[in-house]
């Protein structure tokens, strides 16, 4: 029985199930009478089953007609979507093949097309790739930090001139006086080979070259021109970095600035030609005095070759072994002066003795203290021959002036025993009687015996001036006694010469004063 009309009877007519449906259909059918109260209500709901039975068919039939355009539109979309699905599938598929290449892993298979697979291996992918670039970023903060903390212009650049620069770090800036933008700008501002000067390209040129056909790798020195228009000095080492087919690709490398190099070599290298042609004999020795080099000029004074006193102690060409006392200091370590000297005689080659000045300055280290001395030796042989000479001739002439100053005090000596008695026999004479004229000539012969005698005391006295003894005496006098001998004396020379000789004092003149009259006498 359809279920729809169970209900309907089991509403209006209070059949429960079927059972007491087909008990009452039975007794029905027997000839009882039926008590049907609902039957009204129950016809007037199997009517409206019929009507909307009726209706159903009819919406039904419009439903399929309906549902095949639907249908056919919906199987479109389903082509399509299972299109778009399989080019999705294809796209995941090739996007994890890349991945698995980039992380060097086996390419998938093209069964192995399971969306559900491949998006759980894209979302692994994707985790592993987003690790990989934490860590790459990460080993590039590091390359970054050693980069920078380089001395030196870590860079990768084309291998072809002007040589354009892909990366430069920011010592470049130091080096050149060009921020690195102006390298790394596109187009690029500067470009390092034309940094480099005219003269030196082709030595750059060519140790590229001969990299590029052999192992790769080259180094060398040129000169660039920096911002500020000086010129400074540049050391390369680099690699020429090649694909897989082999070819030069960029070339990686650094560059170190070597100017203060360039500049100690080259003061080095004057030095030394100054030590090489020096016209006085020099040796460098260690601390010790262990000689390490000579110049020529030192083979040539003394005739010994570095082989001959290589190791060997500088005190060992004295010619004097105690000498050696004067190095103790140096040797030891003593604090001593910039500057030691001293003159001392030593022996050359062929044993001959030489005498020189030699002078000895230290060369201290970073931390001040003396790694070598610089041992300066000059020929003083003309010198100290002059020295004997000059003292030879001192002694001579020290021998000739006492030979004199004994000639002159016998001399005087014997000369002054007759004035004395001629002095004495004048004063006798002028005691006894004579004439006016007489008296008169006779007192100037005394008065010029007397100026003998003095100028005899005076040759003394020049003896004594020679032999640092001379005095001079403080004694009481009257001025015009002594002008009285000074015309005794030449008051007879002038008249025989038909001159007349006086001597007037100005009034002002003190009578008496306190001196030596003979040498105020002899002025």
């Amino acid at each position: 029985m359809n279920k729809l009309l169970q209900r309907q009877l089991k509403r209006h007519l209070g059949w429960h199930d079927t059972e007491v449906i087909a008990a009452t259909l039975q007794r029905t059918e027997q000839g009882d009478a039926l008590q049907l109260p609902k039957l009204r209500q129950l016809l007037q709901a199997v009517d409206d089953a019929y009507e909307q039975s009726e209706r159903d068919l009819l919406l039904r039939s419009r439903s399929l007609e309906l549902s095949s355009d639907e249908l056919t539109q919906a199987n479109n979309e389903l082509r399509l979507e299972a299109a778009a699905r399989l080019r999705v599938i294809d796209s995941l598929w090739d996007t994890a093949n890349v991945l698995l290449a980039d992380m060097g892993r086996k390419a998938l298979e093209r069964d192995q097309t399971n969306l559900e697979q491949l998006s759980a291996l894209m979302l692994r992918l994707v985790q592993e790739r987003q690790q990989a670039e934490v860590k790459m970023q990460s080993q590039e903060a590091r390359f970054s930090t050693l980069v920078a903390n380089i001395p030196g212009v870590v860079f990768r650049c084309e291998v072809n001139f002007p040589w354009s620069m892909l990366f430069i770090n920011e010592q470049i800036e130091e080096f050149s006086g060009y921020h690195r933008d102006a390298f790394l700008a596109s187009p690029p501002m500067m470009k390092y080979g034309e940094l480099i000067l005219a003269s030196d390209l082709a030595q750059v040129n060519q140790a590229i070259n001969d990299a590029m056909l052999g192992d790769g790798r080259y180094s060398c020195e040129y000169r660039i021109a920096h911002q500020d228009g000086s010129v400074r000095w540049a050391f390369e080492r680099g690699q020429v970095v090649r694909n897989e087919a082999g070819e030069a690709i960029y070339l990686d490398g650094i560059i170190f600035d070597v100017s203060e190099q360039k500049q100690a070599a080259q003061r080095i290298r004057q030095l030394s030609a100054a030590i090489e042609a020096s016209p006085s004999p020099v040796a460098i020795c260690k601390a010790r005095g262990q000689i390490e080099y000579i110049n020529p000029k030192f083979e040539a004074v003394l005739g010994f070759k570095l082989t001959d006193v290589e190791a060997k102690n500088v005190t060992s060409l004295l010619k004097d072994a105690k000498d050696s006392a004067l190095y103790a200091p140096l040797w030891q370590g003593e604090p001593v002066s910039e500057y030691w000297h001293h003159d001392l005689l030593h022996k050359r080659h062929d044993g001959s003795e030489c005498w020189m000045s030699v002078s000895i300055s230290p060369i201290r280290d970073a931390e001040l203290r003396t790694s070598h001395y610089v041992v300066v030796f000059d020929d003083i042989g003309v010198r100290k021959a002059a020295e004997a000479a000059l003292l030879a001739a001192k002694d001579a002439a020290d021998q000739a002036n006492r030979l004199k100053s004994d000639f002159l005090a016998n001399m005087s000596h014997e000369i002054r025993t007759p004035m004395n008695a001629i002095i004495g026999m004048s004063h006798l004479l002028l005691k006894t009687q004579l004439t006016h004229k007489q008296r008169d000539y006779l007192s100037k012969s005394s008065t010029a015996a007397e100026s003998l005698l003095r100028i005899l005391n005076d040759i003394l006295d020049f003896s004594k001036i020679e032999a640092n003894r001379l005095i001079v005496e403080s004694l009481p006098f009257r001025l015009e006694s002594v002008f009285e001998q000074v015309s005794a004396l030449h008051s007879v020379r002038a008249e025989e010469k038909q001159l007349k000789f006086t001597v007037d004092m100005l009034s002002p003149c003190p009578p008496a004063l306190r001196g030596d009259p003979m040498r105020i006498g002899q002025v």
